[in-house]
């Protein structure tokens, strides 16, 4: 059984993992779970428009940690200094995750071929984490950059050589100001038929305005193959999209796990509606085409009624982006199986897969480590 290090003693300098969040969605309405439910629905109006930009910039590694966040840890009884009190890196809270969900699968301690690939989309960003061979991290490129792909990280006596990468800004939210950036100012085929507002992120407003005719399948995905930056110049002859090294996959991408953003997305359209679910990648396509062939607010609403009323207009555009980045951009099969999950069975509890158990157990790792060593 994991257990934290102790505070005090001999652990008195080792690292505390605080999880600081924050709530930057306006009041939503209440989930509804009947689509029989007789309402009065109107479009969200454009002064409820989305502005992510604070919260998630510090969250997503865009910038430092706020007044806030440091005000709160000077009021608390926690010993503090500024310097300690950082934004996690997208590639770290990734391997912190993939750590997190092969712990409770039980695959740490065993090797790296028996171990899941994670997949997961924050606000902000897509991080891919998945483990190599030796031999493969060993091979890896270097980049003229200076940019690092592959990190050694040491869990439960045992060495990982994780390829991780934030996939910037392609999270949930960032990548609608990606794609609406190419239709700013003229109308787009990637939202619900009727809407006309404003799309709120990282400081900057996108009006959004529904074309004539509706929310389309193809013209919407030409759209997100373009924010993709497919051609985009690569340093290494495998990369995925936006100029990113795929890591050369390998037995640790046999089994992939889609988290956070992916399963929230299949969870609100009845795709994964348990706490793990398998399902093909080609469900995400058949939910993208039928999210954008309604035709109206209402009609959308009855078909999706589990879906925040702030939330609907976008829903044609996030599963086509999310079907396109997982097939066309990371390369993977439609029919490829792959397991949706926020839970995972562990000791007779479902535990909700988030990383700072990852960062814990890592944490925890090195400290036995040094213990060895002495």
């Amino acid at each position: 059984m994991l257990r934290p290090p102790s505070i005090g003693g001999d652990n008195r300098h080792d690292p505390l993992i605080v999880t600081v969040s924050a709530n930057v969605r306006p009041n939503k309405e209440p989930r509804q779970n009947s689509s029989k439910r007789k309402t009065q629905l109107q479009l969200p109006p454009q002064e409820d428009s989305w502005n992510y930009h604070d919260a998630w910039l510090a969250v997503s590694g865009k910038r430092s940690p706020s007044t806030a966040v440091h005000d709160l840890f000077k009021k608390s009884s926690l010993l503090y200094k500024p310097e300690w009190v950082t934004v996690l890196p997208a590639a770290k809270q990734g391997a912190y995750l993939w750590g997190t969900i092969n712990y409770l699968l039980g695959n740490v301690g065993r090797d790296y071929s028996k171990t899941v690939a994670v997949l997961a989309q924050e606000s902000a960003s897509a991080q891919m984490t998945y483990a190599l061979s030796a031999k493969a991290a060993a091979d890896a490129p270097t980049f003229s950059n200076g940019e690092q792909y592959i990190a050694m990280h040491h869990l439960q006596e045992t060495n990982y050589y994780l390829y991780s990468h934030g996939y910037f800004p392609y999270g949930v939210y960032a990548l609608r100001a990606e794609v609406l950036k190419y239709t700013n100012d003229s109308y787009t085929y990637c939202v619900t038929n009727g809407f006309n507002g404003q799309f709120k992120y990282y400081g900057e407003a996108y009006n959004v305005i529904s074309a004539p005719s509706g929310s389309n399948y193809e013209k919407c995905k030409a759209n997100v193959m373009q924010a993709l930056h497919l051609n985009a110049t690569c340093q290494v002859q495998n990369c995925t999209f936006n100029g990113a090294w795929n890591g050369g996959g390998g037995a640790g991408l046999d089994r992939l796990y889609l988290a956070r953003g992916f399963y929230d997305a299949g969870s609100d359209t009845y795709i994964a509606g348990k706490p793990s679910t398998e399902l093909r990648l080609l469900e995400y396509e058949k939910v993208a085409k039928m999210a954008c062939e309604v035709k109206s607010f209402e009609e959308a609403h009855v078909l999706l009624p589990v879906v925040d009323l702030v939330e609907l207009p976008y829903v044609c555009l996030d599963f086509v982006f999310v079907y396109t980045m997982l097939v066309d951009g990371f390369g993977f099969d439609p029919m490829m199986m792959v397991t949706a999950v926020k839970e995972v069975e562990y000791g007779g509890s479902l535990m909700t897969v988030e990383w700072p158990l990852g960062a814990a157990l890592e944490l925890v790792s090195s400290n036995n480590t040094r213990k060895d060593d002495i």
